[in-house]
């Protein structure tokens, strides 16, 4: 996994000249060569078939142009284009400097000593990031809030409990797939997540036999291995699944002997379960006797308060980042029900999703080209048009936060998921998106900065492509990424054309 420090980083070389883009905005008006341009599209979005259902637009932000439409306004499956939405909902309706909090209480009286006679609380808000991701060693995930916690506390007389009612605790959406639910895209989603609510599983060949091990490293959750040795690299197969409870991970098949590492993310049953066992058994390591076990907290429990032992903090725009270039739906989840909490009625689907309609529509989003379900896309009833994707990235670019927010999306042939599209933009030419991929869907949003003529001069123009029915998705991104080419070519073009002889 990458960390979104990284992908900033990449893209920072960038941000001048995009700060320039959006500051000025210039107000050129270049020759459009439209007729041209439709035709290059269309006879893209031709082969897809009749069976393809497009919603498209690309559309100068800054001269106000619409330089092609294709059923703008039909509400489709977004897929993942949908996080466009969410975040963009999070960054001006949470602001910039928000932050996830996740604190630890002690329940009861603690002595000088350090024995605390009640419980030992963690109370979460949502925080998606406390996570293997964002290590900068590779350590026992929680060690560290351990070894901070055994400074204060020598012993537990109570429980390790997890307070994890910010959110609701339904954490699997009734849209989702039940088969689906051990990937690690569909992650259950709470108000304490620890590494991506996944158990990360790694299998390889070694002394003879199979062995797995799994990170973060918990007792809780055991690993039942009958997965055996193969001298034949083509019976090389290899499954991790999980029982009913959540308990067991069943890790089966035929291991090539040679076979190199290999992980799987499994999705886990009660993130916040985990959470308080992971930290329950990190405290014993560093010393504390923990005399009680580790819990939910139970609803008719006194709301957690008083002043923590240890806080962590996390930055929004780093949970952004994530959700944005690298695609993961449990950060764009999270963001959701936080939306929902803290600019709604509760940190629930339901609430989150009325936040981040009413944002949409008090853009002027119509409320027929909308259906908010989730906060991912992984939802198959989530609709938005591509007249709607264009606004909402229109919107927050001429917003004073444009600048930040454009930066938590990909970079075309340089990071995230489209890292390996689109690298052969010219120079000058730079688009920055969102992707969105499920079984017969395929979308691209984003925003495509152009540098013209001697002058610099600097437009920015918005590109939504969503395409429901696909056949294929290599023949859906070929359209998209043919779209993106195709705008660069007219209005390099166009703006050529429009210049005086002297200055070609």
């Amino acid at each position: 996994m990458i960390g979104s420090r990284r992908a900033l980083a990449r893209s920072g070389a960038h941000a001048s000249g995009l700060a320039l883009a959006l500051a000025a905005l210039l107000a050129f008006s270049p020759v459009v060569l439209a007729g041209e341009l439709s035709r290059t599209i269309d006879d893209e979005l031709a082969k897809l078939g009749k069976e393809a259902k497009v919603s498209a637009i690309v559309r100068s932000i800054t001269t106000g142009e619409t330089l092609y439409s294709k059923d703008a306004h039909e509400p489709t499956t977004p897929a993942s284009t949908m996080k466009l939405a969410t975040t963009a909902a999070a960054l001006e309706l949470l602001g910039a400097d928000f932050e996830h909090e996740t604190g630890v209480y002690a329940r009861g009286s603690l002595s000088k000593e350090g024995t605390l006679k009640g419980d030992l609380v963690v109370r979460g808000s949502g925080d998606p990031s406390i996570s293997r991701r964002f290590q900068v060693e590779e350590a026992p995930l929680l060690g560290d809030w351990a070894e901070e916690l055994a400074k204060k506390v020598k012993v537990i007389e109570g429980d390790v409990v997890a307070d994890d009612r910010a959110f609701e605790r339904a954490g699997f959406h009734p849209d989702w797939n039940e088969a689906e639910a051990q990937d690690w895209y569909a992650a259950e989603v709470s108000a304490l997540n620890l590494n991506d609510n996944c158990l990360d599983v790694t299998v390889e060949p070694a002394g003879g036999t199979v062995r797995a091990t799994a990170k973060p490293e918990t007792r809780s959750i055991a690993l039942d291995v009958t997965a055996t040795l193969t001298p034949q690299k083509k019976e090389h197969r290899v499954a991790c699944a999980r029982d009913a409870e959540g308990k067991t991970i069943h890790v089966s098949g035929r291991i090539w002997q040679k076979a190199s590492p290999f992980e799987a993310k499994v999705a886990v049953r009660s993130p916040a379960l985990l959470f308080a066992n992971v930290l329950s058994e990190r405290l014993a390591s560093a010393g504390v006797q923990v005399k009680g076990k580790a819990r939910l907290v139970a609803e008719s429990e006194p709301k957690t308060t008083g002043t923590p032992l240890l806080v962590r903090r996390s930055p929004l725009l780093r949970t952004l980042a994530v959700c944005n270039k690298r695609s993961q739906n449990l950060y764009a989840e999270c963001l959701l029900k936080t939306l929902g909490k803290e600019k709604g009625e509760a940190g629930s689907w339901e609430a989150g999703s009325k936040v981040v309609s009413r944002f949409l529509r008090d853009l002027g989003v119509a409320g027929s080209e909308l259906t908010i379900r989730d906060g991912s896309g992984l939802s198959r009833e989530d609709r938005l048009s591509a007249s709607a994707l264009a606004t909402i990235l229109e919107s927050v670019v001429k917003g004073p936060r444009g600048v930040t927010f454009l930066e938590t999306l990909s970079v075309a042939g340089q990071d995230g998921t489209l890292e390996k599209r689109l690298g052969d933009l010219p120079s000058g030419a730079v688009f920055r998106g969102k992707t969105g991929t499920m079984k017969g869907v395929s979308s691209l949003a984003g925003v495509l900065e152009l540098e013209h003529g001697a002058r610099g001069e600097r437009e920015l123009i918005a590109v939504a492509v969503v395409i429901n029915g696909t056949r294929g998705a290599a023949l859906a991104r070929r359209a998209q990424d043919e779209t993106i080419r195709a705008t660069v070519r007219d209005r390099s073009t166009s703006r050529a054309a429009s210049l005086p002889e002297s200055k070609r």
